[in-house]
């Protein structure tokens, strides 16, 4: 027997040991543990919980933009002191220029359509052997676009509420050397302020368990995508064994 047939033989024994081991694994576990991959499943249910976050976002930033034009408004009507009123000045620009982020995050997000499409006809193309590689590149861009849009949302609403801290400690000191009509005045803007502040609070509270219902979404149709290519491939080194019998 030569070199060739013996290395031949080695790896058909090797490939015989590792089929025997896996068949006798599969075959000791209940039926109910063999789980058929259902890529498409997968992928809608990932779509599913990445549209909840996405329109969550959409009505968070709405919200907010109508509610910091209305409250800019109303802080240029208050009867402040004129030093309360040049400070402030660079707290409503702080708003202005978050505003304009979420504005930001608004627009791309319209992109994920496209994402989510693809997505689609990728794990429709992999129920039929397609390629996985694919579709798993496009749940990771789904994911790194998604993470990122939530931490610019993140930090748009640091800045405002950092702001708005600043612009209640104005408003409250300018209450205290104005006569008394302006001061109800201030102190009603300063309660409505506390009031839209605890609703923003809310619903930043519920991105933030969209995000991770997502990316607990993210990780099972990846984790099963990747043993699904492992599958193909110790199917693919199986039958390249048999061909060298």
């Amino acid at each position: 027997m030569n070199h060739t047939q013996n290395t031949r033989t080695r790896r058909a024994l090797l490939l015989a040991v590792l089929v025997t081991g896996s068949a006798h694994l599969a075959l000791s576990k209940p039926a109910r543990a063999l789980v058929v991959y259902d890529p498409a499943n997968h992928a809608e249910n990932l779509i599913q919980t990445a549209q909840a976050l996405y329109a969550e976002i959409q009505r968070d930033i709405a919200n907010r933009a109508v509610s910091y034009t209305a409250f800019t408004n109303e802080l240029n009507l208050l009867p402040l002191d004129p030093m309360a009123q040049a400070a402030l000045q660079p707290n409503l620009s702080t708003l202005d220029d978050a505003v304009i982020g979420l504005r930001q995050v608004q627009q791309t997000a319209s992109g994920m359509t496209r994402l989510f499409d693809q997505l689609r006809n990728q794990s429709a193309a992999v129920q039929n052997g397609g390629d996985i590689a694919a579709m798993l590149r496009t749940i990771d861009t789904i994911g790194s676009t998604l993470n990122r849009d939530v931490a610019n949302i993140s930090s748009a609403m640091t800045s405002m509420t950092a702001a708005d801290a600043q612009l209640s400690a104005i408003l409250t000191r300018s209450a205290m050397s104005v006569g008394a009509m302006q001061a109800q005045q201030i102190n009603h803007h300063l309660q409505a302020m506390q009031v839209r502040e605890s609703m923003h609070r809310r619903q930043l509270q519920a991105i933030a368990m969209q995000r991770a219902a997502v990316n607990e979404e993210l990780e099972k149709a990846r984790a099963a995508a990747t043993r699904e290519e492992a599958r193909r491939q110790f199917h693919a080194l199986a039958t390249m064994g048999k061909r060298v019998n």
